[in-house]
């Protein structure tokens, strides 16, 4: 039988912690990712006059790609920290 939210073992402080480390954790590489893999190519496709349109293409879908991976390390941190609410 599956245990309902009710039935948990409240979490202990240590408990506590480690998820907000979890969380932390995730959401800065998140961040990471954001600025390396999403800004700084796009930025530099933008900046550079010797970059191809093939080069500033790839440069887009790898920032999408990156934009899109951020999101979801950012969604996954929030998850984490929805566990302290039970």
């Amino acid at each position: 039988m599956a245990e309902t939210d009710q039935q948990r073992d409240p979490l202990t402080d240590a408990s506590k912690e480690k998820i907000k480390l979890r969380a932390a954790f995730l959401n800065g590489i998140g961040i990471a990712t954001f600025a390396v893999g999403a800004l700084a190519p796009l930025i530099r496709a933008i900046g550079d006059e010797a970059v191809t349109p093939a080069a500033t293409v790839s440069a887009v879908v790898l920032s999408t790609i990156c934009f899109a991976l951020a999101g979801v390390l950012h969604l996954q941190a929030q998850r984490q920290l929805e566990r302290l609410d039970t």
